[in-house]
């Protein structure tokens, strides 16, 4: 707003000198109230474009912001479906509930990368040779995050009733 102010600050200056001209008598002071008048006009119209571009770049922030809104919101609406669930002794996960779709898979999200907005869904590792056989890995592909749960958990497998 600063720029707009200075514009018609040299705006009515101009003006001002535009007045003054029907009062010169000299040719020479003429040509110079000429030149100071399309200084200024110069003057005004840099300021004029500064502030048109910073409205636009303002303009462009607002709309980025709001897109930004819009992103988090969904979000959040989308979080509800997927609540953080301990799927194993100390190992949790974002777990996907079950839908009307019956070809909707459940899954586990990775807590990590869910708190980042960002839904990565847990893989399960190939079995290792050498590792308990009563367990399964699940990894993250995005951040390599892993839990290990019992094979009786696993994605759209209720618990086992206690």
């Amino acid at each position: 707003m600063l720029e707009a102010a200075a514009a018609l600050e040299s705006l009515k200056a101009a003006f001002d000198l535009t007045k003054s001209f029907v009062d010169v008598a000299s040719s020479a002071k003429f040509q110079s109230q000429l030149i100071d008048l399309q200084r200024q006009i110069i003057e005004a119209q840099s300021q004029v474009m500064t502030a048109v571009q910073t409205e636009a770049a303002l303009t462009q922030r607002i709309k980025a912001l709001e897109q930004a809104l819009v992103d988090v919101k969904n979000f959040v609406a989308d979080a509800q479906r997927y609540p953080l669930t301990e799927v194993g002794t100390g190992a949790f996960a974002h777990v996907g509930q079950a839908t009307e779709d019956p070809t909707s898979p459940v899954v586990w999200l990775c807590a990590p990368c869910f708190g980042q907005h960002k839904k990565s869904i847990l893989q399960a590792k190939p079995d290792r040779v050498g590792q308990r056989q009563d367990k399964t890995e699940y990894a993250c592909p995005s951040c390599r995050a892993s839990i290990a749960v019992f094979y009786s958990r696993g994605p759209g497998r209720a618990p086992p009733s206690q």
